[in-house]
């Protein structure tokens, strides 16, 4: 970790994933989950999101990678 970009998922997880307590019962791709919650918790368009997730596909985004809460959703009903 001197400034040189980690190339592949492996490198990754050999060079701080593994080493790090905090991550310890987490994997990689868990922040996808969050930052696109996060993302859309804060209200940012989707196709920003897919852009930042990489997604293509719409469904993907939202149905797999974006979680509420159950507080969340008996907010969004409150709301009719």
């Amino acid at each position: 970790m001197n400034g040189t970009p980690l190339k592949n998922v492996q490198n990754l997880r050999l060079q701080i994933w593994d080493k790090s307590p905090l991550l310890a019962n987490h994997l990689p791709h868990d922040g996808r989950h969050t930052c696109a919650t996060l993302m859309d918790d804060a209200e940012i368009p989707l196709k920003i999101k897919q852009l930042i997730l990489g997604h293509s596909a719409q469904d993907i985004t939202s149905k797999v990678y974006t979680h509420k809460t159950i507080e969340q959703l008996i907010e969004a009903i409150n709301c009719i």
